[in-house]
């Protein structure tokens, strides 16, 4: 109960700061806001658990030419398998751990000065959000055992945009992710590896 209360909690602070971030003034037309919006997608790393892999899916909106507000969906998994050759006394064991997050907070970054020559688009970021994980536990001589668990989420990290042109681009983003769960602390490396696209040419309208 507490552990919900708190990821409430955060899930509320995170809309408030993107409520109020939104309402800085830079463009009110819903055209200027199609114009900042960014798309990205990509493959997802992230360690605990003996490392799990899967993907990312975020939405950005452009604020000026350095500063961007930031979503981001992570989704991760990994089965593993105890006793492969089922020769132990409990038999085979099956272990599938999910883990999902969600963060929101900016993201700035330090173009260089000529905008004539730029491929790479530095950048450093912090966010906050919640995450859920799930781990369900099968053996063969025993019932299914399964248990779920939610937590506030934050991130702090960094990484580099390269540009293939105007709009289309290529990220790297790795981080530090915090989660807090059964009343623990938990430290991650986080890894994204992506595409995106900006719809309107970036450095030209911001």
């Amino acid at each position: 109960m507490k552990t919900a209360i708190t990821l409430t909690r955060a899930s509320l602070l995170c809309l408030g700061v993107a409520i109020l971030t939104l309402c800085i003034p830079y463009r009110a037309s819903a055209q200027g806001l199609v114009d900042n919006l960014e798309l990205s997608g990509g493959y997802n790393h992230t360690t605990g658990d003996f490392g799990q892999n899967g993907f990312n899916l975020g939405a950005g909106l452009w604020l000026n030419r350095r500063i961007s507000l930031n979503l981001d969906y992570d989704w991760t998994g990994k089965s593993s398998t105890l006793g492969v050759l089922s020769i132990t006394s409990i038999g085979h064991t099956a272990i599938k751990t999910r883990l999902q997050d969600w963060l929101v907070g900016p993201r700035i970054f330090f173009p260089p000065r000529s905008i004539h020559h730029y491929h790479f688009d530095p950048f450093a970021e912090v966010k906050i959000g919640g995450a859920h994980l799930s781990q369900q536990v099968s053996q063969t001589t025993l019932p299914t055992v399964s248990a779920s668990a939610n937590s506030f989420a934050w991130l702090l990290g960094g990484g580099a945009d390269y540009q293939f042109n105007s709009q289309w681009f290529g990220r790297v983003d790795a981080g530090y992710f915090r989660t807090h769960f059964a009343d623990a602390g938990q430290g991650r490396f986080r890894l994204v590896i992506g595409v995106g696209y900006t719809f309107s040419p970036r450095g030209s309208t911001r």
